[in-house]
């Protein structure tokens, strides 16, 4: 409230504080290493990637839910990230088992950047499906090196991705709405080409 410039990381961020903000606001997204923008794209087809933290609230277990729908066409699933709460871990792994989905999750735990980037590059699209975001870095990192994102309209998220230009977005929750998401850039990888150009230019 006392502060007389704020910068703001997201648009979200400005709205959501909007009535306490009294200065000025200087909009200036996070910056991307080059790394990112020299991801040399070599996808495989029916394997995406999830990073961040493992942990409640990011929706994890109805992404898993989704690949386990025989229509998703995810074939590997990667969920790279810190796990904080062993608890949450562990029932996140009962729920693989419970889905006969063990060869087809791989919980990494938390990578170096160099592996973070190989995962990009051979990722097929990022997906977050999280309940709550502001501007996730990992989204910018992905649009950077054109990875396609699929991503729940929360928080900043719409501000960064234009639905159907570049990246796809869904209701936090809505399982069955991923698992087709997912399915539409398993089975066109024009589309997901497509997703991942505007998503670079963009970046």
């Amino acid at each position: 409230r006392r502060a007389r410039d704020l910068i703001s990381i997201s648009p979200y961020v400005t709205q959501h504080y909007h009535g306490e903000i009294n200065g000025r606001v200087h909009d200036l997204p996070n910056a991307v290493g080059n790394a990112y923008f020299e991801v040399a794209r070599r996808p495989e087809r029916g394997r995406f990637l999830y990073a961040g933290r493992i942990a409640n609230g990011k929706g994890l277990a109805e992404l898993v839910r989704a690949a386990a729908r025989r229509s998703s066409g995810v074939d590997t699933l990667v969920l790279a990230g810190a796990t904080p709460d062993r608890k949450y871990e562990d029932q996140l792994r009962d729920e693989i088992r419970a889905l006969g989905l063990s060869d087809r999750v791989r919980l990494t735990g938390l990578l170096s950047e160099r592996e973070l980037l190989e995962e990009f590059a051979t990722a097929e699209a990022l997906v977050l499906p999280s309940h709550q975001e502001t501007a996730p870095m990992v989204v910018q990192q992905a649009m950077a090196a054109g990875l396609p994102v699929i991503a729940t309209r929360v928080g900043g998220i719409p501000h960064q991705i234009e639905h159907e230009n570049s990246g796809l977005l869904f209701e936090p929750g809505d399982e069955a709405a991923l698992a087709a998401l997912l399915a539409r850039v398993a089975g066109d990888s024009t589309l997901a080409g497509r997703l991942g150009d505007a998503a670079r230019l963009t970046a």
